[in-house]
């Protein structure tokens, strides 16, 4: 067997006011997966275990407890799979952020500029890196459940990453949880880094298996500008999957920074959400389907009906090109560009209303479907400018219709 089958949520933000709310979303998460059937191989939860940092328990490490009472060993217990088949990573809610907290912030969001200074500031404190302590609770509650679900050799965790190897269905499968939260802070919109040695460090670990996958809470378009692309590059480098969430609203694309990458964000899964009326941030899961040797995704979408139970909302499907398919995709994209420069070259050369192509040779060229919707204002324009007879100048933004009114 090549195929995996992947439950994925995200955010469940749990509170000590709405426990039964909680236990009563888990049990309807359970019941639709088994209503349709799906035998899960692996869940993984890409952060906001608790909200706020666990302040209605009191205590944070009461409500990570809670969290793997309700959470965690409910859904293991209910579909049969071991503790190790739990893999999670830290979101924002997850830390223990105080207001003291605000000026050390800023003082660090300004020394962190490029890949470099990041990892010089990472090394000098070294010795005692104090800006992790706001994720002290989380990384003890991580650290306690892995060492006590994994073998050794199965499993490497650092202050920011963890990595592991499972064997599911006969595929040897490696997983990175990713910190992106370790700079979360209670303004840190366009202030968050990743650290790309996460990725660097954790390539050797998990070199042997034949498919990986990346968790992370936030998506790479949340860190910091110049961090972005390199991200994005280097998961699609190094990984098959990246799974995020932090959005609340679901997000799947099948993107090439470098290698493909499957990018999938999870809805939010919030325990004191159920009343949520728009449909963009209605609770919800995702069960993913991945066959390995196909290379092919499926990915069902589940959605709160209502303010009650769960049911298909959409299904995705999507395709990981080989080589050889790569190959063919860029052939053609050659193609079309080559045919698209004669044409061009051929339209000067015969002077039709030069620089200009005409509208309809346009389109049909370019195979689009494209009308140009009649506007009282345009017409009225082009009616007098086809009896002017003065040299006329266009002025205007771009999309305003300039080329339809000179055609």
């Amino acid at each position: 067997m090549s195929t995996i089958k992947i439950l994925h949520f995200s955010d469940f933000h749990l509170d000590a006011k709405h426990e039964k709310e909680a236990e009563q979303l888990v049990s309807k998460m359970i019941g639709a997966i088994r209503k349709d059937g799906i035998v899960v191989d692996l869940i993984i939860f890409s952060g906001d275990m608790i909200d706020k940092g666990g302040a209605g328990y009191g205590d944070i490490m009461k409500a990570f407890a809670k969290f793997k009472e309700i959470v965690i060993d409910k859904l293991i217990s209910s579909l049969d799979l071991s503790p190790d088949r739990f893999i999670f990573t830290f979101g924002n809610h997850d830390s223990l952020i105080k207001p003291r907290d605000e000026a050390t912030d800023m003082a660090i969001d300004a020394k962190l500029t490029s890949e470099k200074n990041i990892l010089d500031f990472k090394g000098a404190n070294d010795a005692d890196p104090y800006y992790l302590d706001r994720q002290k609770s989380a990384r003890k509650f991580r650290d306690t459940y892995y060492k006590n679900a994994l073998p050794k050799e199965s499993l490497e965790i650092t202050p920011f990453q963890a990595n592991f190897k499972l064997d599911i269905n006969g595929i040897k499968v490696g997983i990175t949880s990713l910190n992106t939260s370790w700079r979360c802070s209670k303004n840190d919109k366009g202030k968050l880094v990743l650290g790309l040695w996460q990725i660097i460090d954790s390539e050797k670990f998990i070199s042997d298996c034949d498919f990986k996958i990346a968790v992370g809470h936030h998506h790479p378009i949340a860190m910091k500008e110049f961090e972005q692309k390199d991200f994005s590059i280097m998961l699609s480098k190094h990984y098959d999957l990246y799974l995020c969430g932090h959005t609340h609203s679901p997000y799947i694309e099948l993107r090439k920074p470098s290698g493909w990458l499957m990018d999938v964000t999870a809805s939010g899964m919030l325990n004191a959400n159920i009343c949520e009326d728009n449909s963009e941030y209605k609770n919800g899961f995702q069960i993913i389907e991945i066959d390995t040797s196909k290379r092919d995704f499926d990915i069902i979408e589940y959605t709160q009906k209502g303010y009650d139970d769960f049911s298909v909302s959409n299904i995705r499907h999507e395709h990981i090109p080989n080589d050889q398919d790569d190959a063919k995709i860029i052939m053609k994209a050659e193609q079309r560009a080559q045919k698209a420069e004669a044409m061009l070259n051929s339209f000067v050369k015969k002077s039709v209303l030069a620089p200009f192509i005409p509208l309809d040779d346009f389109i049909k060229f370019f195979e689009c479907k494209y009308e140009f919707i009649s506007n009282a204002i345009i017409d009225q324009i082009i009616s007098r400018l086809q009896t002017a007879q003065d040299e006329i100048r266009f002025l205007a933004l771009s999309g305003m219709g300039k080329t339809r009114i000179i055609w």
